[in-house]
Order: C-alpha cells, then sequence, then structure tokens
C-alpha cells in the first residue's frame, strides 16, 4: 500500500487534511505528518513514502527546499504542493522538480482526492513498467545463458546477445559448469513426460533455491540448467537425478 507524508507548519492544517481523505478508497495509508521541512526529510530518509503533499510557507526549511531535495535524492515520490500564495515562483520551483499537483489553500477535498489518485495511478503504471522492464531483461539474459550452455560462448557472443543483454559479471570473474538435466533415466514415478519435467524443474529449481549463492537455475523447453559457478561447493541434486556436463566457461 502506498504511503503519505502530510507537511505543515500548522498542524490543524495537518490534521484537518487526514480527516478529509478517504484513505482506503484510494488504497493509500497516512504515513504520518511533519511540521517543517527539514522534520519531513528526517522522516523520508528513515521511512518509506510513496507521496509527499507539503505546505510552501514553512519555518527552518521552505518547502522549495524540501522539494528540491526530494528531487535530489527521492526522485520516485510523488510531490503535491499546497499554498496560499498564487505566485510565480513557486509554480517555476513545482515545475522545476517535477511536482505532480500544485493546489491553492484552502484546499478543496474533490481536488486533493483527485490529485492523490492521480499519483497513485502514476505510482501503479511506473511499478507495472518498472516490472516488465525487469522480466524482459532477466529473460534475454536467460536465454543468453541457454545459449552458452548449448553452443558456446563463440557463438552467443562474448559480449552480449544480439538484444543488448550484458553478460553477468559472474561469468567474466568466475570458473562456471554448465548441466544440463533431462528426465531420461530418472526414477520419477507417475505421470506423462510433461508431468515428470515438472517435477524435475521443481526439483532443480528448489535446489538452486537452497544453494543459491553457487547455483543458478535456468529452464528451456525439454531440459532445465542448474548453473553451478565456482567459489563454492554445491551437493548433489538428489539420488534420483543424474546430471551430465554439457560444456564449461
Amino acid at each position: 500500500m502506498y504511503r503519505v507524508l502530510l507537511v505543515d507548519d500548522e498542524p490543524e492544517v495537518c490534521t484537518g487534511l487526514a480527516m478529509k481523505i478517504d484513505w482506503k478508497t484510494l488504497g493509500v495509508e497516512l504515513a504520518g505528518t511533519a511540521y517543517d521541512g527539514e522534520e519531513a526529510i528526517a522522516r523520508l530518509e528513515r521511512e518509506d513514502v510513496h507521496v509527499v503533499v507539503t505546505d510552501m510557507q514553512m519555518p527552518r526549511l521552505h518547502g522549495v527546499d524540501l522539494l528540491r531535495w526530494c528531487h535530489e535524492h527521492r526522485p520516485q515520490i510523488k510531490l503535491i504542493v499546497l499554498t496560499g500564495y498564487d505566485e510565480f515562483a513557486y509554480a517555476k520551483a513545482a515545475i522545476q522538480t517535477g511536482v505532480q499537483d500544485f493546489l491553492l489553500k484552502p484546499v478543496v477535498r474533490e481536488e486533493l482526492m483527485q490529485a492523490l489518485q492521480r499519483a497513485v495511478e502514476r505510482l501503479r503504471a511506473e511499478s507495472d513498467a518498472q516490472g516488465a522492464l525487469d522480466a524482459y531483461r532477466r529473460l534475454q539474459r536467460e536465454q543468453w545463458v541457454l545459449m552458452v550452455a548449448k553452443h558456446g560462448f563463440a557463438e552467443a557472443g562474448a559480449e552480449s546477445t544480439e538484444s543488448g543483454a550484458q553478460v553477468p559479471e559472474r561469468l567474466k570473474a568466475e570458473p562456471v559448469v554448465f548441466v544440463t538435466v533431462s528426465p531420461r533415466g530418472l526414477v520419477l514415478a507417475g505421470g506423462d513426460d510433461a508431468v515428470r519435467l515438472r517435477r524435475l524443474t521443481s526439483v532443480c529449481r528448489a535446489y538452486a533455491d537452497e544453494h543459491a549463492d553457487v547455483c543458478q537455475f535456468f529452464a528451456d523447453p525439454g531440459r532445465v540448467f542448474p548453473l553451478h559457478r565456482g567459489g563454492g561447493r554445491a551437493p548433489r541434486v538428489g539420488q534420483h537425478a543424474a546430471a551430465a556436463p554439457v560444456g564449461g566457461v
């Protein structure tokens, strides 16, 4: 759940804002309140906050300075500015620091709710995009490793795949042994070949997870590849799992 920090030097304003928002409906929670920029930064340094709703005119550390700090140190945070001053300097600072919404006091409940909703939607969209990017990079890396396992470095390319996935640093610095495991000759009771392959995949994945310091796991249709790297000794996959080495780096 996304967390929102309210920042205003007037405690009653923070209390009023907290009461105005239907937090559950928006799918967010109140992380807390801060009464000046310095207190806000102290909380942001030690807490997980996704949205900051802040006043501009505050003692000790001005709202503009808080915006600039967030822009430099926590650029992923969505910023919503509240101010009673319709001044160009504030609007300019808001634009320069990536402020999402700029609202004038007194704040209308519906406007603040809409601003928070937009912040949540942007956070979700960015999370989905990052997840898709991470999945793509993971897929490209695994495809490269599988190509090396099948054909060696020469065909796979020593530095990157055709799509630009970089060679894992561990493969450059440490000896690596590729081991391919197939269900042929294994004693796996019941089920057809697809079922036995899924069971074998599950065993190998659990093995790799248990010995993550020395082993990584990759799967390819019909085969699975525990990747055993140097720097440690991994125990056998199991008494019934016959592993045949297919190459080394």
